[in-house]
């Protein structure tokens, strides 16, 4: 039950968003230390519609891993709606790994963004577009492919920029 809500969840998000680059292994095991402005509510920022809620708190005695849940019509969290957080940096460049299933196959991994941190109570994340890395890639290919293609901004989809604003 609870893999099926979580598949739910991301083809959601992917037929909104369009379908990120997933790996079998994250970037790194949390390189990046977010202190306090990455935990907290956040609301998606959206041209039209409304935004989805989220709750991001830090995992405990784990640097650079969080939890996110998406939040219900009543504000309500579920552990259902848990998403796995990895932020990882990269040659001063933070990159966010989310967990989840997707992709042609229907795949548990990790899926990668670049995030954009542009003040304490807002963000965006720009996914790295599908089929850039493969799907099998080792930790350290992942993260070498990250570290040489930081700044090419061909790997990103920025059509699919996503923005958000802490509420609290």
């Amino acid at each position: 039950m609870k893999k099926a809500l979580i598949s739910i969840l991301l083809a959601g998000m992917l037929i909104l968003y369009g379908c990120p680059a997933q790996t079998e292994e994250s970037i790194d095991n949390g390189s990046y230390v977010a202190l306090a402005w990455f935990s907290g509510t956040w609301k998606e920022v959206k041209a039209v519609g409304k935004g989805d809620m989220y709750i991001i708190e830090p995992v405990k005695d784990k640097k650079g891993n969080f939890s996110a849940y998406k939040l219900d019509s009543l504000g309500r969290k579920s552990e259902l709606d848990k998403i796995p957080v990895i932020l990882s940096d990269v040659g001063g460049e933070i990159f966010l790994n989310a967990y989840g299933l997707g992709g042609e196959m229907n795949q548990e991994g990790w899926f990668l963004f670049k995030l954009k941190k542009e003040s304490s109570k807002e963000f965006s994340i720009l996914p790295v577009k599908e089929y850039e890395i493969e799907f099998s890639s080792t930790q350290e290919e992942v993260k070498a492919f990250i570290q040489k293609n930081k700044d090419n901004i061909a790997i990103f989809d920025e059509t699919q920029l996503a923005h958000y604003k802490k509420v609290k």
